[in-house]
């Protein structure tokens, strides 16, 4: 049996999968199976991935298009390690993420944990994300997903079944979800070095179903309202910064300043007071900031060889694939 099983679901992202995979069958000191659950994809994914001589690979096929949260939760049901971890398939993560994961899981007796990653956009590495602290997630998960994305995660398969997996009526705030159902149910340990590449562009699930945030938000809160005991509303810093995003795209610039400047008093929050004030003077005003404010990381050695990419990177024109892939004849 292997230690880990990587849930892996990919929709019509060919290129963006094959780099995620390459960086799942290149984990060191890790025994492992990678499940890819192909939502139904029409753009030569299931043949490509037929191809891939691996024995660790296991490819789940769904003839419908039934969205991310079936997928891994088909995937966990199909698990066979003591562990599973998930990668999103526009994602990317270091060869010793899941060996130091599980580490200081490990060192934390703990039955699951999270990591930092570093946010990459087109051009390079952007910032490191860090999460809050285990000691604070019950308290912060309240308001935000202060966890992070799936492919940071890593949860024993007993006690992913036991909370349920992932809830099928949400798509975009799925993970939050769980983890606000795991905060409560086991102790959690965080890996703080930054293991995990997060992709940033325009097809990320979190832009293209943005009109859709807004009623799982809804849903969230009334899931777990019965958590707040002091009347506040669940997920209220989660629909503020929604709210305050939208007023920016539809170039409400006074309004969402506004927004901002009142979460920067209540939060404390020196980047999203100067959010607001720059936004008072226009777009371009808040980039030159948000570039001063927030710098480019400097880019581990991992990551390097695939910084610079175009948004779907495609396979050599030699018919290559990178590292261990191996295709059969």
């Amino acid at each position: 049996m292997p230690k880990v099983s990587v849930v892996l679901p990919t929709f019509e992202r060919w290129p963006l999968l094959l780099r995620a995979l390459t960086s799942v069958l290149d984990q060191t000191d890790v025994d492992l199976e990678v499940l890819v659950i192909d939502d139904c994809s029409s753009d030569g994914t299931p043949a490509r991935l037929a191809a891939i001589a691996d024995p660790r690979l296991r490819v789940l096929r769904q003839e419908t298009n039934q969205g991310v949260a079936r997928a891994r939760n088909r995937a966990i049901e199909a698990a066979q390690g003591e562990w599973v971890a998930f990668l999103d398939d526009d994602d990317f993560w270091a060869p010793t993420c899941l060996r130091e994961h599980l580490r200081a899981i490990a060192d934390a007796g703990a039955s699951w944990g999270y990591g930092a990653a570093i946010s990459v956009g087109p051009t390079g590495a952007r910032r490191v994300m860090m999460p809050a602290p285990p000691d604070a997630l019950e308290d912060g998960l309240l308001e935000l997903n202060v966890v992070g994305p799936p492919s940071t995660a890593t949860v024993r398969l007993d006690l992913l079944r036991e909370v349920g997996g992932f809830d099928e009526h949400l798509s975009v705030i799925a993970d939050w979800d769980l983890w606000v159902r795991l905060s409560r149910r086991a102790p959690a340990a965080l890996c703080e070095a930054p293991l995990v590449a997060y992709w940033e562009h325009a097809a990320a699930m979190h832009h293209q179903h943005r009109p859709e945030l807004s009623a799982e938000l809804e849903y969230l809160a009334a899931k777990h309202q019965d958590l707040m005991p002091d009347g506040r509303r669940f997920g209220a810093r989660a629909a503020a910064r929604k709210a305050a995003g939208d007023d920016r795209l539809a170039g409400r610039r006074i309004r969402a300043a506004g927004a901002y400047l009142r979460m920067g008093v209540s939060e404390r929050s020196r980047m999203d007071v100067l959010r607001g004030v720059a936004l008072i003077g226009g777009e371009p005003i808040v980039a030159r900031l948000k570039s001063a404010a927030s710098p480019d990381v400097p880019v581990p050695a991992w990551l390097a060889h695939v910084i610079g990419e175009p948004e779907e990177p495609a396979v050599a024109a030699d018919g290559r694939v990178p590292s261990s892939l191996q295709m059969t004849p």
